[in-house]
C-alpha cells in the first residue's frame, strides 16, 4: 500500500499537500491547481459585505484528535524511496534498492469549523459574488475553500530488505531523512519522528 492509498482509505476526500505551512487553515481560499493561498474567507467577507455581519464566532475552528482505522501501512520500492509528509517528515533515499518501509502514524489531528458547515457557507459565498461579481469571478470562482485540515505530528518508521531490518547507519548511507521536529532511532532501528502540530499534510476542500 502506498502513502496515497493509505490516505485514500482513511481520509475520505482529503487533498494531499506537496508543500504546506501553518497558513493552511479552515476558511482559507486556495488556487485550485497549485494550492497557492489566495485569501482568507472571513476577512474577505468583512471587506466585501460589511453591511451583513455573520453570527459571532461563525468562522471559529477547533483542532481535535482524528481517529482512523488503519494507522500503519507498508510499501516496497524496487529502486529509490521518497516520501514527504508536510510538517512531519521528508525521506529521500535515492540509493535504496528493494526497500520496504513500514510507517505508523501515532498522533493525528483534524481542524474543522465548529458552526460553519457547508450548507451555511454556500449562501455566504453567494453574497460575496453578488457584492463584487467581477472580482469574484476573477479571484474566487472555481478555486478551493478549505473546510478541514489534517495533521500528523508523530510517526514511527522502520525499513526492511528481504525480511531483515535495515540498520540506521545503512539507511543514512542511502540518502537523507529530515523531520519537522525531532528524530530518534531506538535499539531496534525504528525511527520516531515528531513534527509541527500546526502544519497540515492535507486539506478537505469545497470547489467554489
Amino acid at each position: 500500500m502506498s502513502y496515497a492509498e493509505w490516505v485514500a482509505s482513511n481520509f475520505s476526500g482529503l487533498r494531499l499537500l506537496g508543500a504546506s505551512t501553518s497558513q493552511f487553515r479552515p476558511g482559507e481560499i486556495l488556487k485550485h491547481d497549485t494550492n497557492q493561498y489566495i485569501a482568507n474567507a472571513e476577512l474577505l467577507y468583512e471587506t466585501w459585505v460589511p453591511g451583513q455581519p455573520l453570527p459571532t464566532n461563525f468562522w471559529e475552528a477547533v483542532q481535535d484528535e482524528a481517529f482512523i482505522a488503519g494507522r500503519s501501512f507498508s510499501e516496497t520500492r524496487e529502486q529509490g524511496f521518497n516520501l514527504k509528509i508536510p510538517g512531519l517528515i521528508s525521506i529521500n533515499l535515492g540509493s535504496a534498492r528493494h526497500l520496504e518501509a513500514t510507517f505508523s502514524a501515532e498522533a493525528l489531528q483534524a481542524r474543522y469549523f465548529i458552526a460553519a458547515e457547508l450548507p451555511l457557507l454556500i449562501p455566504v459565498f453567494r453574497r460575496l459574488r453578488a457584492a463584487h461579481p467581477e472580482a469574484y469571478e476573477r479571484e474566487i470562482d472555481g478555486n478551493l475553500l478549505v473546510l478541514e485540515t489534517r495533521y500528523a505530528s508523530k510517526a514511527t518508521l522502520q525499513f526492511k530488505r528481504g525480511g531483515n531490518v535495515v540498520a540506521k547507519a545503512e539507511v543514512e548511507r542511502l540518502g537523507t531523512i529530515s523531520a519537522g521536529g525531532e528524530m530518534k532511532w531506538d535499539e531496534e532501528h525504528t525511527l520516531t519522528a515528531t513534527g509541527a502540530v500546526n502544519v497540515p499534510f492535507g486539506v478537505v476542500v469545497h470547489r467554489l
